[in-house]
C-alpha cells in the first residue's frame, strides 16, 4: 500500500471523529442529582434467564471443516 493510502483515510477518519465531537455535548451528562436513600422506589424484578442450553445441530458425518463452520 502507498502511502497516499494512508493518508486518504487518516484524513476522512479525522474529518468524521471532529465532526462528531462538534454534535456531541456532555453538559447534559453531568448533571448529577442527590437521591434520598431512605426514600427508594422498590427495585426492579430479576429478568429470568430461562432458556434451553445446548447445540441443536446434526454433526455425526461432519468433517472438521463443517464443525468449525457451525460456529462461524
Amino acid at each position: 500500500m502507498d502511502s497516499e493510502e494512508y493518508s486518504d483515510s487518516d484524513s476522512s477518519y479525522s474529518d468524521i471523529s471532529s465532526e462528531s465531537d462538534e454534535d456531541i455535548s456532555l453538559d447534559d451528562a453531568r448533571n448529577w442529582c442527590r437521591l434520598d436513600k431512605d426514600n427508594l422506589g422498590p427495585p426492579h424484578p430479576r429478568f429470568p434467564f430461562t432458556g434451553n442450553p445446548g447445540i441443536k445441530v446434526q454433526i455425526y458425518n461432519s468433517t472438521s471443516l463443517e464443525y468449525f463452520g457451525i460456529f462461524f
